[in-house]
């Protein structure tokens, strides 16, 4: 396959990925395809062509295209637990509110119906960062996934996992005293309590910072926590715990991974999304969608030989 081929289907993913978590997957995948390589991946263009149906001459749709949006089970009154639903009746209140029908489906038109129309009208969608570890590959790392589909495959090894639990979570952390007020970074892990550098009081994590280009210069404090094993261990020290920073674990020949992520057992009505997630990605979102690319041709490829020899 040459690079323009790639990049174009590359391209083709990355929009019919978009479009699908968009509208919470009630567009089906042939026809998201069909419409993206119809209007050359112009995402704005494709979802007025699902979702406002407008009649003009800016539209560029002809009549057999008209027919076959009206016939879309997408924009179907019927199917009321579609994204496409709120954004229908919400364009018809805001188009025609005159009309008696539209008064009537206005009255029961949510301010949970118009967050979902706003966020579909802007492309946004709700997301998280999440931390993620793979124990097989001794590897972790942060993603930003959607929040209706958190899940990351590991890059090595391409098993999918589930996020890190909340509890669990560890990297550089968010430490606020309650006793002096302070508030510093440092290696820890959620529950795991570190010393403040003000008044010496055991203070525990608020949270766990995700990695950001834009976070400046860490202190040049040595790493200090309560965690038995620390090397260099503040007192009273807490037995059972065991120290993240990665100084501490490399001594005690521990793996990288504190927590290995669990396993994902996909159910199948999940959208493959892959969000655009700046600096918590270790690689361009391109190369992620690159690799789905090729891995589902090199399984289509082993497919057909198993097939072939078979037979």
């Amino acid at each position: 396959m040459s690079h323009r081929e790639m990049q174009e289907k590359v391209q083709l993913e990355k929009s019919v990925r978009r479009l699908r978590e968009t509208l919470l997957g009630g567009v089906l995948l042939e026809r998201a395809v069909l419409l993206m390589r119809k209007y050359f991946n112009n995402y704005s263009l494709v979802v007025r062509h699902i979702v406002l149906m407008v009649n003009d001459s800016s539209d560029e749709l002809d009549d057999e295209d008209r027919r076959d949006i009206e016939n879309d089970p997408v924009v179907q009154v019927n199917t009321t637990t579609t994204i496409c639903l709120y954004i229908a009746s919400m364009c018809l209140v805001l188009l025609c509110p005159s009309l008696p029908t539209v008064k009537k489906l206005g009255q029961r038109l949510t301010k949970a119906n118009l967050v979902l129309f706003n966020r579909t009208n802007d492309a946004l969608m709700p997301w998280r960062d999440c931390q993620f570890s793979c124990q097989r590959c001794d590897r972790f790392w942060w993603r930003r996934v959607p929040e209706r589909k958190q899940v990351s495959r590991c890059r090595k090894c391409k098993k999918k996992y589930d996020p890190v639990p909340a509890d669990k979570l560890w990297g550089y952390a968010e430490f606020h005293c309650q006793q002096c007020g302070n508030v510093f970074g440092g290696f820890g892990q959620m529950h795991l309590p570190a010393p403040c550098y003000s008044c010496n009081a055991a203070v525990t994590p608020t949270r766990i910072l995700p990695p950001r280009k834009s976070q400046g210069p860490r202190s040049r404090r040595p790493h200090s926590c309560c965690a038995e094993d620390c090397y260099n261990r503040k007192e009273p020290h807490v037995l059972g715990t065991f120290c993240v920073h990665p100084r501490s674990r490399q001594r005690r020949g521990l793996a990288r991974v504190v927590y290995a992520s669990p396993e994902h057992h996909s159910t199948g009505s999940t959208v493959a999304t892959c969000l655009s997630q700046g600096s918590l990605m270790e690689c361009d979102v391109e190369d992620i969608i690159e690799e789905d690319i090729i891995e589902e041709e090199e399984n289509q490829s082993e497919s057909s030989e198993d097939e072939e020899s078979g037979d």
